[in-house]
């Protein structure tokens, strides 16, 4: 076996595949020989600016998404209140509906982005609203 010459070309496949498995006996004869520059992935950042607008019994959230993905795709973001701890979900967009909110109650609302790796920190809460069933036009006038 050419030590070196095996070593360079496992180096070489590794660095072209990141999934190659190398075998075990081939990666201690070449220790300290293999160079990678791999970063594992990370969960995202946290997402910031989060703004919250009251609806009848509901509130749109939006925020932008965090400055690190972590080194994977975000694939979604999931908004939660407070108090209650009711969720809303969302894909890729950077606004969302939370529903079934209770009118006359304040609340604010926090986003966790997720990716592969996991669910990344929660923002900062958002601004307090307080949702409320807007009047209807008077009548009998």
């Amino acid at each position: 076996m050419d030590t070196t010459r095996d070593c360079a070309r496992l180096n070489k496949l590794y660095k072209a595949n990141r999934k190659t498995k190398i075998p075990s006996d081939s990666v201690a004869a070449c220790r300290g020989r293999l160079t990678s520059s791999v970063t594992p992935a990370t969960v995202p950042g946290a997402p910031t600016a989060v703004t919250a607008a009251p609806g009848n019994g509901q509130a749109t959230v939006g925020f932008v998404a965090p400055a690190s993905d972590g080194g994977s795709a975000i694939t979604g973001y999931t908004v939660t209140s407070n108090p209650g701890g009711i969720t809303a979900s969302t894909s890729g967009a950077t606004q969302v509906v939370v529903l079934g909110l209770m009118n006359g109650t304040s609340y604010t609302f926090t986003v966790v982005a997720t990716n592969a790796v996991g669910n990344g920190p929660p923002s900062a809460p958002s601004n307090a609203v307080i949702p409320a069933m807007v009047p209807g036009p008077p009548t009998g006038v």
